[in-house]
């Protein structure tokens, strides 16, 4: 009788041992922002291991790192790596087995700055190619996003306990995430003087760049911009090295119009308030500041420096 118990013990054990992962494996299916907009394919592994391993489509970046699970729920931490720099996310997840799908919600700090949703299923085992995406509810690519054009941007700065003096002059550079700094396109503002006042909220319009033409380039396009995302220079010249300035946050206004002037459907006035832009800028090593945003216009972390050599080595 009591070789029959340590016998049972043991094979509930060893079955118990062997419950199969339901997280283990390929999966495939739908990347949307919070709102449910922008869906693109997205397709990442977990393994028997407990390592997440995805590939960025746009970017082909690694993005690797661990999970854990308890019953249906699946914690995930990895990191991507763009040059020499290390980006931390994390997603959060919880599986149907009804459904046989997982619904996910990934950003880059924990539980208070997320930026979209993933709803995947497993790739069957025995699938070469890329199978249909699951359905979900979601805003389609507008068909004619390559017939809009990013026409107006507004810069709004909001200014803390420490004011922008005149006559310290600022630079802004907006313009697709395809191109370098030192590029003939987008849009500019050169030598801004005037006082940003502490504790007061400045929008400022940046007009096209001389001689260009936002309606005929194809980089400027919405459809272009959902692509490669976006990038945003801000230089800071100070009178006085000493002249600090306080920035609480940066947001930009994006019109997206045709070339009647009609404006995008859904992305006719695009919000983009820029995460880690409560900072200082100086004469020293605060000088230039550089945002980002993805293909779905969320924002990227903020890089700083005090170097205009840093501008060539820029890794994003």
């Amino acid at each position: 009788m009591k070789k029959l118990l340590i016998l049972s013990l043991f094979i509930v054990v060893a079955m118990t041992g062997n419950a199969q992962n339901p997280f283990e494996g390929k999966w495939e299916g739908m990347q949307t922002n919070m709102q449910g907009y922008y869906p693109n394919k997205i397709e990442f592994e977990l393994s028997s291991n407990k390592e997440f391993l995805m590939k960025d489509p746009v970017s082909k970046t690694d993005n690797k790192g661990t999970y854990t699970v308890s019953g249906n729920s699946i914690s995930c931490k990895y990191f991507e790596t763009i040059g020499g720099t290390s980006y931390v996310h994390y997603f959060v997840g919880t599986y149907d087995a009804t459904s046989k799908k997982m619904v996910c919600t990934y950003g880059n700090y924990p539980a208070n700055n997320w930026l979209g949703k993933w709803v995947v299923s497993l790739k069957p085992v025995a699938q070469t190619s890329v199978s249909s995406i699951p359905s979900v509810n979601t805003q389609p690519v507008e068909s004619k996003d390559a017939d809009y054009f990013l026409s107006v941007v507004t810069t709004i700065f909001k200014t803390g306990s420490d004011n922008k003096e005149f006559p310290s002059p600022i630079q802004v550079q907006v313009y697709s995430g395809n191109l370098t700094y030192f590029n003939n396109h987008g849009f500019r503002m050169s030598d801004y003087k005037n006082e940003l006042p502490k504790y007061s909220t400045i929008p400022l319009v940046i007009a096209q760049k001389d001689g260009y033409n936002s309606y005929n380039a194809i980089e400027n396009s919405l459809a272009n911009y959902k692509q490669y995302g976006l990038r945003f220079f801000l230089v800071y010249d100070a009178n006085v090295s000493l002249d600090a300035w306080k920035i609480e946050s940066i947001a930009l206004k994006l019109e997206f119009k045709d070339a009647a002037g009609n404006p995008h459907p859904t992305m006719g006035n695009k919000l983009i308030t820029f995460y880690g832009s409560n900072l200082w800028m100086d004469g020293f090593d605060k000088i230039i500041t550089f945002f980002k945003t993805d293909k779905y216009f969320n924002s990227l972390p903020v890089q700083q420096t005090g170097k205009w050599s840093d501008v060539n080595n820029l890794k994003w």
